[in-house]
């Protein structure tokens, strides 16, 4: 099991751009790449309800699973206890512990990701990312314990600007639940 702690702010496209502007000369830039999150759930979404998130985040051809059982929320400090592995094949159906039944894929989430890393092996990632019709634009300042000061400055230089937002299981999930309430269909022909 892996503890995640992470500082997590929505904002505008202009906002985005201009913090990832502002803050590129003063890190080290490694990071550009795709990534997929496919989430499932129980079929009245149980475990969303219950703050865990079970998907496979798809980073190339690499597949890995991942549960996270998000405990503490702090303004846009985030923790969360994670479980992983990794997969093969991407599937249609989970079965784990406790659900009564199999967990369905329930849709997808695409992150473009750019990545500023700091300290020992922390980063700020900037992420784009479309799900069920709708844009978003994310940093989350992640870091492991001997960066926490340095993540602690990041994030509260980048506060006094920025919205606190829920993470993007929570904001997929919500969509999702908007989409399904009126299951109209449309006619294209």
């Amino acid at each position: 099991m892996l503890k995640e702690v992470e500082y997590k702010y929505l904002m505008s496209k202009e906002q985005f751009n201009s913090i990832l502007e502002r803050l590129k000369p003063k890190f080290e830039i490694r990071g550009n790449n795709i990534q997929i999150n496919y989430y499932y759930d129980t079929q009245d979404n149980l475990l969303n309800t219950r703050n865990i998130t079970v998907r496979v985040r798809q980073v190339g051809e690499k597949l890995k699973w991942q549960i996270k059982c998000h405990r503490d929320e702090q303004n846009a400090l985030l923790c969360s206890d994670e479980y992983a592995g990794t997969l093969e094949d991407l599937p249609l159906s989970f079965r784990i512990g406790d659900t009564n039944g199999d967990l369905e894929l329930k849709g997808c989430l695409v992150t473009e990701r750019k990545e500023l890393h700091f300290g020992e092996g922390s980063k700020i990632c900037f992420d784009t990312s479309m799900y069920l019709g709708m844009i978003d634009y994310e940093i989350e300042i992640e870091y492991i314990h001997c960066d926490k000061q340095l993540a602690d400055i990041i994030a509260a230089d980048l506060a006094t600007s920025l919205d606190i937002i829920m993470p993007k299981s929570k904001r997929f999930f919500e969509r999702w639940e908007v989409i399904n309430r009126g299951k109209s269909a449309v006619t294209l022909c």
